[in-house]
């Protein structure tokens, strides 16, 4: 056999790039007072990623729940990015897409 298992999943590489576009974001639009809805949308998916990660890597039996709230999170951050014209948004954006798909593929 000459094929190497991959360490980590699809989708706990596509949360780990949620997480971190998602921090990016809060970070860049976090002094604009009229941001504070936004930032608590990206907060929600911040965290819902960031359990799912940790739900998915520990084989936790309650991974499915976290999945689904990821998901939902990961929904609504990406309708709220779509609104913002900024680089990290559109990055935002992508990564929400792709952490979806992934849990899409496996909620299915």
């Amino acid at each position: 056999m000459t094929s190497l298992t991959p360490l980590k999943s699809d989708l706990c590489n596509a949360l780990e790039q949620c997480i971190k576009d998602v921090q990016l974001l809060i970070s860049t639009i976090k002094h604009g007072s009229d941001m504070k809805e936004f930032i608590a949308v990206a907060e929600h998916c911040l965290e819902a990623c960031m359990a799912c990660l940790d739900a998915c890597e520990s084989g936790r039996f309650d991974r499915g729940i976290m999945m689904a709230d990821s998901a939902e999170a990961c929904a609504l951050c990406a309708d709220q990015c779509e609104s913002l014209d900024l680089p990290e948004s559109r990055k935002c954006l992508a990564s929400c897409k792709i952490c979806l798909e992934e849990l899409f593929h496996l909620l299915a």
